[in-house]
């Protein structure tokens, strides 16, 4: 899975927000002029650059085509500014005492379950902190051009390996993975991709010694694993203790938190109605909760092993609670008729269930016992095959 660089221009950009409340430090101002809507519009102040979900720290109307906002900060922080219940945002880094002014027009485009706006013409002044992010950032700016030429360039052969697959005609598939197009298209990308590793490898490492470095290590990569560590060990403490550096750390070193109670939550049925997680969880001897979307070919390649497990110790008390993170109720719908998944199935509608459990990366599955005392929060394959074999 690659995980670095999220291309905004092949996939939509889904925003990762971060923790922000009740903090003490100095005010800073943003006014936003914004054509394009119409007055009244609910426009959201989120804190962002991070791979944990946040509310809004302020919302407020839009009048006059215009929105203020004002709060306070301790330190460089990446906020948003977006229409409530949309995706598409304005990204910007503000400083303490900062008074920024931003200007775009805004462009709206409606799907049958989402409502997205793109904004053009944006002008930010007012921070030199953005100045700085933006000359930062600079060289994935240049990957995504590389990304759109190179995806250009294979535009044909592309759409004939997509057009084979969705006919699933692996007769088709296996003809044209054998082509001159296509081991040129795979030449190109695998350089693309060790381009990508050493910029992001650079720009972070560069940035070692401030709040830059860990922001940027957030910003490269869509999660972490343990083999990032490292490049968080050369950061510097003052690096390390920055919140950036922090949000960092607890990813990488996470808090083992077996033995502990689970959360509890609530479940939507597909007609709406509403279930307690406790209800759900109460009389299996052990539960497997598994966040899951229909695009995640990792999770779908991990079903295969959840159906053995169901049906060789559902009949002695293990239940799974699968909750899918698709945005799209169809998406997911459409994955389960194709899955024929045997046990209780849920659509995370408004992610706030993922936020609980602190999920940054699917498939992610949670073991707990019929108390809701989580026993693992690692296993897959083979490892929760064995697990399930001990417990039972």
């Amino acid at each position: 899975m690659k995980r670095i660089i999220l291309f905004l221009s092949s996939i939509s950009l889904i925003v990762l927000l971060s923790s922000f409340s009740g903090q003490e430090g100095k005010p800073f101002k943003i006014e936003a002029s914004l054509s394009g809507l119409t007055d009244g519009t609910v426009i959201e102040l989120v804190p962002g650059g991070t791979h944990s979900r946040e509310s809004a720290a302020a919302t407020s109307e839009l009048k006059a085509g215009k929105v203020v906002f004002t709060s306070t900060i301790d330190s460089p922080r990446c906020f948003y500014i977006k229409v409530k219940n949309s995706y598409g945002a304005i990204v910007f880094v503000v400083d303490a005492g900062d008074q920024v002014t931003i200007s775009a027009k805004a462009s709206k485009s409606e799907s049958d379950e989402s409502i997205s706006y793109e904004f053009d013409d944006l002008k930010i002044s007012g921070s030199k902190t953005h100045d700085e992010y933006i000359v930062k950032i600079a060289p994935r700016e240049e990957l995504n051009r590389q990304f759109n030429e190179m995806h250009q360039k294979h535009a044909a052969i592309s759409r004939k390996i997509g057009d084979a697959r969705g006919a699933k005609n692996k007769a088709a598939m296996d003809s044209l993975m054998q082509t001159a197009e296509y081991k040129s298209l795979e030449q190109d990308e695998s350089d693309f991709f060790k381009r990508v590793e050493a910029s992001a490898e650079k720009m972070i490492t560069e940035n070692k010694d401030s709040w830059w470095g860990p922001f940027l290590m957030l910003y490269q990569y869509s999660y972490f694993t343990s083999e990032q560590r490292p490049v968080y060990e050369l950061f510097s403490e003052a690096a390390k203790e920055s919140f950036y550096g922090k949000k960092v750390y607890e990813e990488l070193y996470p808090v083992n938190k077996a033995g502990s109670k689970i959360p509890e939550f609530t479940l939507t049925d597909r007609d709406g109605s509403k279930k307690a997680s406790a209800d759900v969880i109460k009389g299996n001897k052990y539960v497997l909760i598994d966040f899951w979307a229909s695009w995640c070919a990792p999770c779908r390649r991990e079903i295969p092993n959840l159906k053995a497990l169901y049906a060789k110790y559902h009949d002695k008390g293990l239940e799974i609670i699968s909750i899918s993170t698709d945005r799209k109720a169809a998406d997911w719908e459409k994955a389960l008729v194709a899955e024929k998944l045997p046990w209780i199935n849920y659509r995370d509608v408004d992610e706030s269930i993922a936020a609980t459990f602190k999920v940054n990366a699917i498939p992610a599955i949670f073991l707990i016992d019929g108390n809701g005392i989580l026993i693992d929060d690692s296993l897959r394959g083979e490892s929760l095959a064995s697990k399930l074999e001990e417990l039972f």
